[in-house]
C-alpha cells in the first residue's frame, strides 16, 4: 500500500499521504474478494478513530450478514385488555357486512340463502379498544369483489354470572369452528379407508325410505371409524396470554344485545358432537324417532350431524348444508335458497343432461316412460355415501329437493387482488336429496360472519397497531425518547381509522394488480368492484370523518391534522411491505426514505470529517449510517420491527382465536409455528425504516422529519428531542423547532448544530490560512519534483519542462486578485446556474479536477461531489415522488436513476456549455470530453444507448468526469447558500427542467433493471482484477494499473461471461448478450 505505484483515485490521483492512508486501506479491504474479516476487525478494533484530530464515531458491523429475525406477531391484549369478568361492565364491538342482496352478489349465491340477516357475530371486551366508538372501516376482497366492513363499539353492557357462563361456552364452539369451518366431524361424518361413514351407529330406515341396498363390491358393513384428530387441541383457553383478549358472542340486531337462544342452541349443539365423537359415544337423539320440531332454535341448529330432512322443508332456506357426496378432501359448504322451485323430489326424474351422465345399463334398465330418479341418480354415481346414509337413517324418496349453492370461505378476503373481476356466468344451483345433506351449526348468514371474522380481526389488529405506533413515536419524539417500548405509558389508539383499499388507492399503484393488468387487453384493464355503501354506513364514515377533524388542534405538525407525527394511514403504509399482497406497501416511501437518509447522512458524515478527509473516507462512513445492517439495528433497537406487517395473511396458518393461545409455547418457539412466530427478512426492516421516514417527510414538518432522524443518530443536532426544556406541552416543544425552519428554510439549522458549519476552512476567506495552505503544497510539490526520467523513453528536457511548471505554481498570487479573476472567468457559469457565489472558491474547486495543478491550491472536486451527489438526489427524488403520484415504485426508480446518472449529468454539462469550465490538464480526457460533446450535440441519443456506448472503454471516463463535476457545483451552491432550499432547489430545477419533461413523459428504463425483472433467475457472481497498463512505458513494465470487473451470469444452464471497468459496465455487456432492450 505504500508503494508510490498504487493510485487508489486513479492515474491522475493524489499520491498516499498520511491523511489519505485510511481511505486508501478502506479500498484496499474492499477489493478483497477472500475472508476479509480479520482485517475488518482491525479497522474496527476501537470505536472511534482519529481524523486529523476529529474524533469519529465508527459503527460496528454485524458479527454476519442477518438474512432475517423471528418476530411474534404482535399482540394488542397488553396493556389494554384483561379477562371479561361478570357484574362489571363490558364493551361490545359488533361488524355487520352489507345488505344481503350486495353480499349474495359478492358471494355468489342467491338473496334467498340469507334469511337471518338480524344477527352477526360479536366480541366483548373487558375495556375499550379505541378511544372512538368507530374504530376502523376495513376491506374484505371477496369472490365477486370487495366491500367495506365497519367495526363500531355497539354498546356497554354488564353480564350476569350466567350469561358470562354461557358466553363463554358458545365462544369456545364459536372459536373450534372459525378454526376450521368445515371439517367433516362438524358434520359428524369421517371418512376411512376411503368410504364414507357417519359417528353414530346404524339405524334401522325410516317410513318412506328406499329399501333397496345399492349393488356394490366389499363388505356391505361400516368400514371401521377411525380417531377423529381436533386441530383446535393444540390450542388453550388462556385470555391472559391470548393475542385478543375477547369473547366471540352471537348478537341480535338491531338492539345490539346477546343472542341467548341461540348461544344456547349452539352449546346444545356442542354437547351432542362432544359425546357422539368420544370413541365408545352414541348419538343424543334416535334416528328413528319423529324429526324433532325444535332442531333450529334462534336460527342455530340444535342437534348434531341433524340431516336436512330433520327440518321442515318451510325453514331450509338461509341454512347451510355439507353433501355426503363430496370428496373427504372437499371442504366445500352449500347454502340453501330453499325448496327446488319446480316441485322435484327424490323420486322425480332427471333430465336428459344427467341422464347422459349415467352408464348405459342403469338408464336402460328405466322405461322410458318412468326415467331415472333423482334417488337411482345418487346411488348410482355416489355408491358408498348413499348406502352408508341408508343404514344410518333411511332416505325419504318423498321429500323435496333441496336447492344448494356453494357458497366460498373467502381464506383470501385480506389479499388485494382478490375477487377481481365479475364472472359473467351465472349463479350454479344444485338439487340434492335433503337425507344425504347433513347440517352446519350455523346459518348460511352466521356462517359467512364467521368465516370472514379472523380476516377482520387481523385487518383490526394491524389498524390498531398503526394508530399504537403513531402513539408510540409521539411518546419518544417528544417525551422519553431513550425509555424502552415497555417503559413507556401511552394512550389508547384514537381509532376512526380508514384502512386503504382498491376503492381509495389508484389501481396502477397496487403491484399485486398491475400484474395482473399486464396479462389483460388495455382497453378491459379495470376491477369491477361495484359496492354500494348504504345511508347508515355513509353516515358511520361521515361521522368518523367529522371526528377527526374536531379532534385535529391548531399544533401540530400538519395544519390538517394537528399531528405530530403522521397519521397512522400512513404508518400503515410505511410499515407493509410487498409480500403483505395488500393495497398499499412501503415501496414509494421508502424510495423516499432513502434520499433523505443519504442526505442527512452526508451532511453528518461532511460536517464531522476534517478538511482533508477524502471522498473515499467520506463514503465509507456514510456506509455505515445508510447501511441495512445499521437501519436493522436501529428497529431492533427501538422495537419498530414489531409493527411491521411483511406477510400475507392465511387464516389456516396464521390465526388463533380470541382468548386462546398454542398450549405448547416451547415447541411453537422451536418450531417458529406462524400462529406464534413470522419470518422478516432484514432488507424488509430496513426498507421499513427508511418508508417511516419517508412517510415523515412527505406528510409532515421538516421539523419533525429532523427530530426523528435525531431519535435514529443520522444527525449532530441531538438536542432537537429536548429543545425547549421549560416548553409545557408538545406544541411548544414543536414550536421551538419550527422557528429553526421558519428562519432559513434550509435542513443545516435542523440537522447540524450552530457551531459546525458544513466547510469552516472553504468558507473563510483568510489570506493567512491561503498561505499556510499553499506552505502545505509547496512540501508536496518539492517532494513530488522528478529529478531523473522515470522510464527509458523520458528524457531531461522534459523533467525540466515538468520541474518549471511545478515551481511556478509556488509563486504566490494576492488572495484578492486571485479571487477576483477567478470570478471574472467563471461569470458565464454562474449565469447558466442563476446563481452568484458568496464564496467564489466554491465553485473554483467544484471545477477543479484532481489531475489540475490547482488542485493544490483550491482541492479537486471530489468532496463537493460527494454532497452534491446527496442533495441531486433528495432534490429529484421530491420532485418525481409528488408530480407522478400514479407511479409506480419501478417507475419512480426508473426515472430517478436516469436523471441523476452520472451519463445523463454529463449530457446536461455539454448541453449547456458548463464541460467548458472543467480545469485539468491530461490531454487524452479533453479528447474524449471532445468527442463525446460531439456526439451528444449533432447525433440523435438514446441515455442509456449512449452510456452503453461509452461504457466499455477508457471513454467512459469523459461522462464520468463531466457528470461528478455537476454534483460537485451542486454539492457548491448547497453549501455557498448554507442549504437554503429554495435556492438548491431552483438550481437543480434550473439545470435539469429539460430532462424532467421528457424523462417524465417517456421514462428510459434502466436496462440492468429490466434484465434482472425479465430474467428474475439470472445468478450473477463478479470479482475484481487488477491489471497493469504497460502501453505507457513501451512495454516494459512498470506501468500504471487498472481495474477490471469480471462477471459470470448463468440462467437457465447457460452461462455468460463479461468484463467492464465497473460492475455496471460489466453487467450492461451481459444484459447486450441476453438481448435486453436498451430504449
Amino acid at each position: 500500500i505504500t508503494k508510490q505505484s498504487y493510485m487508489p483515485f486513479g492515474v491522475d490521483g493524489p499520491r498516499i499521504t498520511p491523511s489519505s492512508a485510511g481511505s486508501v486501506l478502506m479500498r484496499y479491504v474492499s477489493t478483497l474478494k477472500t475472508d476479509a474479516s480479520y482485517t475488518l476487525k482491525i479497522l474496527y478494533s476501537h470505536q472511534k478513530v482519529s481524523l486529523g484530530g476529529f474524533q469519529v464515531q465508527l459503527l460496528l458491523p454485524p458479527p454476519c450478514p442477518l438474512q432475517e429475525i423471528i418476530s411474534p406477531l404482535y399482540c394488542l391484549s397488553v396493556p389494554y385488555q384483561e379477562p371479561v369478568i361478570a357484574d362489571r361492565p363490558v364493551y361490545l364491538y359488533t361488524w355487520s357486512l352489507p345488505r344481503p342482496d350486495a353480499v349474495a352478489r359478492l358471494a355468489k349465491v342467491n338473496a334467498s340463502c340469507f334469511q337471518h340477516v338480524d344477527q352477526t357475530i360479536g366480541l366483548v371486551f373487558s375495556k375499550p379498544i379505541a378511544k372512538s366508538k368507530f374504530v376502523c372501516r376495513i376491506p374484505l376482497y371477496l369472490q365477486g369483489g370487495m366491500c367495506r366492513v365497519r367495526l363500531i363499539q355497539r354498546t356497554v353492557m354488564t353480564l350476569s354470572v350466567d350469561q358470562l357462563t354461557l358466553a363463554q361456552q358458545a365462544h369456545e364452539v364459536l372459536a373450534r369452528l372459525s378454526s376450521d369451518m368445515n371439517r367433516p366431524a362438524n358434520f359428524g361424518i369421517q371418512y376411512g379407508g376411503g368410504m364414507l361413514s357417519y359417528f353414530s351407529p346404524p339405524t334401522t330406515t325410516i317410513a318412506g325410505s328406499q329399501g333397496e341396498e345399492p349393488t356394490e363390491t366389499g363388505s356391505a358393513s361400516s368400514p371401521p371409524r377411525p380417531v377423529c384428530v381436533n386441530p383446535f387441541t393444540g390450542l388453550a383457553f388462556d385470555p391472559s396470554r391470548s393475542p385478543i383478549c375477547a369473547l366471540f358472542v352471537i348478537v341480535r340486531l338491531p338492539d345490539g344485545r346477546m343472542d341467548e337462544e341461540a348461544s344456547r342452541a349452539l352449546v346444545n349443539w356442542s354437547a351432542e358432537q362432544e359425546s357422539a365423537l368420544k370413541p365408545a359415544g352414541q348419538r343424543m337423539c334416535n334416528a328413528t324417532a319423529p324429526p324433532p320440531t325444535n332442531v333450529v332454535q334462534g336460527g342455530i341448529v340444535s342437534r348434531f350431524a341433524a340431516p336436512l330432512s330433520a327440518v321442515h322443508p318451510s325453514q331450509w332456506a338461509g341454512l347451510l348444508v355439507r353433501p355426503v357426496s363430496l370428496p373427504h378432501n372437499d371442504p366445500g359448504g352449500f347454502a340453501l335458497s330453499g325448496v327446488n322451485s319446480k316441485g322435484l323430489r327424490g323420486n322425480s326424474p332427471i333430465c336428459a343432461q344427467m341422464a347422459q351422465r349415467l352408464p348405459e345399463h342403469v338408464r336402460q334398465s328405466r322405461g322410458s316412460e318412468e326415467g331415472v330418479s333423482f334417488a337411482t341418480f345418487f346411488k348410482t354415481q355416489y355408491t358408498h355415501a348413499y348406502s352408508a346414509t341408508l343404514r344410518h337413517h333411511g332416505i325419504n324418496v318423498d321429500l323435496p329437493l333441496a336447492s344448494s349453492i356453494r357458497i366460498s370461505r373467502h381464506l383470501n378476503a385480506a389479499i388485494v387482488s382478490a375477487g377481481r373481476r365479475e364472472e359473467s356466468k351465472a349463479v350454479h344451483v344444485e338439487d340434492r336429496l335433503p337425507d344425504m345433506c347433513i347440517l352446519h351449526p350455523l346459518n348460511a348468514w352466521l356462517w359467512l360472519t364467521l368465516c370472514l371474522t379472523p380476516t377482520v380481526l387481523h385487518q383490526v389488529t394491524r389498524c390498531l397497531s398503526a394508530c399504537e405506533l403513531a402513539n408510540l413515536l409521539t411518546c419518544r419524539l417528544y417525551d422519553n425518547p431513550n425509555a424502552g417500548n415497555t417503559e413507556l405509558s401511552f394512550d389508547l389508539p384514537d381509532g376512526d381509522f380508514f384502512m386503504p383499499d382498491r376503492g381509495s388507492i389508484s389501481l396502477t399503484a397496487i403491484p399485486p394488480l398491475q400484474r395482473y393488468f399486464d396479462n389483460l387487453p388495455r382497453e378491459n384493464r379495470q376491477i369491477y368492484d361495484n359496492f354500494e355503501t348504504s345511508e347508515e354506513e355513509l353516515a358511520l364514515d361521515e361521522a368518523a370523518i367529522a371526528a377527526r377533524q374536531a379532534s385535529a388542534g391548531p399544533s401540530g405538525d400538519d395544519a390538517t391534522t394537528g399531528r405530530f407525527v403522521p397519521d397512522p394511514v400512513h404508518l400503515l403504509e410505511a410499515t407493509t411491505t410487498l409480500n403483505a399482497v395488500d393495497a398499499v406497501n412501503l415501496e414509494r416511501l421508502e424510495l423516499l426514505g432513502d434520499s433523505m437518509v443519504k442526505f442527512a447522512a452526508s451532511l453528518l458524515v461532511y460536517s464531522s470529517l476534517p478538511p482533508n478527509a477524502d471522498e473515499g473516507q467520506l463514503t465509507y462512513l456514510r456506509m455505515g449510517h445508510i447501511s441495512n445492517a445499521n437501519l436493522h439495528r436501529l428497529s431492533v433497537e427501538l422495537g419498530l420491527y414489531q409493527y411491521l406487517w411483511s406477510f400475507s395473511f392465511d387464516p389456516a396458518k396464521h390465526y388463533t382465536p380470541p382468548g386462546f393461545c398454542l398450549s405448547d409455547t416451547d415447541t411453537a418457539r422451536k418450531s417458529h409455528d406462524p400462529r406464534l412466530y413470522v419470518k422478516i427478512y432484514d432488507k424488509a426492516v430496513a426498507d421499513s425504516v427508511e418508508a417511516l421516514i419517508g412517510a415523515f417527510l412527505q406528510y409532515l414538518h421538516p421539523c419533525a422529519v429532523a427530530r426523528l432522524l435525531a431519535l435514529f443518530g443520522l444527525t449532530h443536532r441531538r438536542q432537537l428531542l429536548t429543545d425547549s426544556p421549560n416548553a409545557s406541552s408538545r406544541a411548544e416543544v414543536d414550536a421551538a423547532s419550527r422557528q429553526l425552519w421558519h428562519s432559513s428554510e434550509s435542513w443545516n439549522p435542523l440537522l447540524l448544530p450552530p457551531d459546525r458549519p458544513l466547510d469552516p476552512d472553504l468558507v473563510s476567506e483568510n489570506q493567512v490560512a491561503l498561505e499556510r495552505r499553499h506552505a502545505e503544497v509547496e512540501v508536496l510539490i518539492a517532494d513530488s519534483m522528478p529529478t531523473t526520467p522515470n522510464t527509458a523513453n523520458a528524457n531531461a528536457n522534459d523533467v525540466d519542462c515538468v520541474a518549471k511548471q511545478l515551481a511556478g505554481r509556488l509563486t504566490l498570487v494576492p488572495l484578492s486578485q486571485t479571487l477576483a479573476n477567478k470570478k471574472a472567468q467563471l461569470a458565464g457559469l454562474e449565469t447558466i446556474l442563476g446563481y452568484k457565489f458568496r464564496h467564489i472558491r466554491l465553485l473554483i474547486q467544484a471545477i477543479t479536477h484532481a489531475s489540475s495543478l490547482s488542485a493544490h491550491d483550491w482541492g479537486c472536486y471530489q468532496r463537493l461531489e460527494f454532497l452534491g451527489d446527496a442533495v441531486l438526489d433528495f432534490v429529484v427524488t421530491q420532485r418525481i415522488f409528488t408530480e407522478h403520484p400514479t407511479y409506480n415504485p419501478g417507475e419512480l426508480t426508473d426515472l430517478r436513476t436516469a436523471l441523476v446518472s452520472n451519463i445523463n449529468l454529463a449530457i446536461v454539462a455539454v448541453r449547456l456549455n458548463i464541460h467548458r469550465y472543467l480545469d485539468q490538464t491530461d490531454p487524452a480526457l479533453w479528447e474524449n470530453i471532445g468527442s463525446f460533446a460531439q456526439v451528444v450535440l449533432e447525433q440523435p441519443y438514446k441515455l442509456w444507448q449512449l452510456e452503453d456506448q461509452y461504457s466499455g472503454s477508457a471513454r467512459s471516463l469523459s461522462y464520468k468526469v463531466l457528470g461528478d463535476m455537476v454534483e460537485a457545483i451542486i454539492g457548491a451552491v448547497y453549501i455557498d447558500c448554507n442549504g437554503s432550499t429554495p435556492i438548491i432547489t431552483s438550481v437543480i430545477y434550473k439545470l435539469l427542467d429539460r430532462e424532467f419533461d421528457v424523462y417524465g413523459r417517456d421514462i428510459p428504463v434502466d436496462p440492468i433493471r429490466l434484465m434482472h425483472e425479465t430474467y428474475p433467475k439470472l445468478e450473477i457472481s463478479s470479482s475484481e482484477k487488477v491489471l497493469i497498463d504497460e502501453e505507457r512505458n513501451g512495454g516494459r513494465g512498470g506501468g500504471n494499473r487498472r481495474t477490471v470487473c469480471h462477471i459470470q451470469a448463468t440462467h437457465n444452464g447457460r452461462t455468460f461471461v463479461a468484463e467492464g471497468p465497473n460492475l455496471r459496465a460489466a453487467k450492461l455487456c451481459i444484459a447486450h448478450q441476453l438481448g435486453v432492450s436498451f430504449g
